[in-house]
């Protein structure tokens, strides 16, 4: 099995597609040896958080432009790449190509959170204790992770698979003694 993978926080646009060399390597490896192919767009939740910072319809957004990358994707290897090739009656179908989020948010660094303290704060976290410090950062903890799971939350509605999902869209396409190398998550 072939997979490709593609980052999604960037268009995809006519000029970066045509110029990809490597996607049109493995679009001839597929056809010519019948191997499966996988296209993998990732980091569309990074594209999404850099949006929700700067845009109130940020969903509208992210949806729009993550199924266009997606189709535009699509039409350029079917009427650019494998036309080009001369294979008239083939086309790359939208199971092939899966948007994907292949790291997980992790909870907010404990530096990344005293950096938003205010002065008297911090005052207060440098003389606390151990207990007394978590107790200080947990409300910037938790706005920290409420905005990471609001968009991984829309992520998940609009079909971007998470590593769990994509595994088993993995083990659909792989033939059954190979299912053993997945690693449990």
């Amino acid at each position: 099995m072939l997979i490709y993978v593609m980052d999604e926080r960037k268009t995809l646009d006519a000029d970066s597609l045509k110029n990809n060399k490597k996607l049109e390597s493995l679009i001839k490896l597929k056809l010519n040896y019948k191997i499966p192919l996988l296209i993998l767009l990732t980091h569309s939740d990074n594209y999404c958080d850099e949006i929700k910072k700067t845009e109130k319809n940020w969903k509208e957004i992210c949806t729009k432009n993550i199924k266009r990358n997606k189709e535009d994707l699509l039409g350029h290897i079917n009427n650019s790449i494998i036309k080009t090739i001369g294979i008239q009656d083939f086309e790359i179908s939208r199971d092939n190509v899966l948007h994907v989020v292949l790291i997980q948010p992790q909870n907010a660094e404990e530096k990344v959170l005293i950096a938003m303290l205010d002065e008297e704060e911090l005052i207060e976290y440098n003389k606390a204790d151990e207990k007394g410090k978590q107790k200080i950062l947990k409300p910037y903890r938790k706005a920290m992770n409420f905005q990471s799971d609001e968009v991984q939350s829309f992520l998940t509605g609009i079909n971007v698979l998470g590593k769990k999902e994509l595994i088993e869209k993995l083990k659909e396409k792989i033939p059954v003694q190979y299912h053993s190398t997945f690693i449990k998550i």
